[in-house]
């Protein structure tokens, strides 16, 4: 059953224009050709980034990502725990092993410290540290810049969910020597999937555009160089999410807006916590997330996100840390129980930018009510 079908007031659905089958539909083949490209160069325009390589999707980039760095069997790679499968699903899938790293109290991403205590205390330097901006929140970033750079190890974005977010006026999925982002469609920029990388390093791109060519020169003799793949997002993707592009801002100004709904509504509310943003860090919260303290709180998370179904409403708790799931408890893990808090803790409430304002005022109703809380 879809999850349509369950609720009434969705988590995050794809925000479509209206116009995006039109325009595929009336776009010829050397139109329709030239799509990908397009979309690659207006990415670089949306996010300031030098190189942009347009692939199936977020995990493609990320995968790319790390085979153009040379990751491979037998490599290991750093990542935060509490993130998507996905992000150690890529370092898997090459035959690397995932360390994994605890969470900070700020971004809820990947803490510095747990970050150099990992890496004095490793006897092999991993290939490289992969970094997540978690619900859109820029990950501590100048920290994380600071002790990869005295171990030499190059920084790899998963920027999956933080496209539009920055740090200091710097664009999330351009803070790594390769980001990836994510074009899924519960994204705020949707194609129904896709994904990109995106680089300053005009080496690396012309690496991962080998790689991503099934590991062919682009140009004649297309001789096979390296062992590849094919990562190349469709045109009709490209397409889709096109229209979309300009719309960006909008749609983070959107989501801040219903983020600021709720911490108005609901901060003063003893126990909730809501994800904090750091001084420099303007997120494009993708999913408004908060702790439920059970300590202060008349209710706990369960509870809550119970009462929401209930109503027909989508919640989301938030990530189960990596290295507690079945598939990497025999990998290695440094950092504070902070991560497993914020699983036990941590809910992600509706925050679609086209959710409507009746549709917020209704969850925060519902929340309201399960509390005994008046208007």
């Amino acid at each position: 059953m879809s999850q349509s079908a369950l609720y009434d007031i969705l988590l995050s659905t794809p925000h479509l224009t209206g116009k995006e089958w039109a325009s595929l539909q009336t776009s010829d083949h050397a139109t329709l050709s030239g799509f990908v490209g397009q979309f690659e160069q207006e990415l670089c325009q949306a996010t300031n980034a030098a190189y942009a390589l347009a692939t199936h999707s977020g995990t493609d980039a990320l995968e790319l990502a790390l085979l153009t760095l040379g990751v491979g069997p037998g490599d290991t790679v750093i990542c935060p725990t509490l993130t998507f499968s996905a992000t150690a699903n890529s370092i898997d899938s090459f035959g690397a092993s995932p360390i994994f790293v605890g969470s900070e109290s700020i971004s809820w991403g990947l803490d510095p410290d747990a970050l150099e205590t990992a890496l004095k205390k490793l006897k092999k330097r991993p290939k490289t540290i992969v970094v997540v901006d978690l619900y859109g929140m820029p990950a501590h970033w100048e920290s994380l810049k600071s002790v990869a750079d005295r171990y030499e190890i190059p920084l790899v974005a998963d920027a999956a969910e933080s496209l539009g977010s920055s740090l200091h006026g710097q664009a999330c999925g351009t803070m790594g020597l390769l980001n990836a982002v994510s074009f899924n469609q519960n994204k705020i920029i949707t194609g129904y999937g896709g994904g990109a990388l995106l680089t300053d390093d005009s080496a690396l791109l012309t690496t991962a555009r080998t790689i991503a060519n099934q590991g062919r020169q682009l140009m004649p003799p297309y001789e096979q160089v390296m062992a590849g793949g094919n990562f190349r997002m469709s045109p009709v993707t490209a397409g889709f999410a096109l229209g979309q592009l300009p719309a960006l801002m909008e749609r983070v100004n959107k989501r801040r807006t219903i983020f600021e709904q709720y911490h108005s509504a609901l901060h003063a509310i003893p126990g909730f916590l809501f994800q904090p943003e750091r001084e420099g860090a303007v997120s494009n919260r993708w999913l408004t997330s908060l702790i439920v303290d059970p300590k202060n709180a008349e209710v706990s998370r369960d509870q809550l996100a119970d009462a929401l179904k209930k109503e027909r409403i989508e919640t989301r708790s938030v990530f189960v840390p990596l290295h507690r799931q079945k598939a990497w408890r025999e990998y290695p893990f440094y950092g504070s129980l902070l991560a497993e808090e914020l699983a036990e803790t941590g809910l992600c409430l509706p925050s679609g930018s086209n959710l409507s304002a009746e549709e917020i005022g209704r969850v925060i109703e519902v929340i309201k009510k399960q509390l005994g809380c008046h208007s």
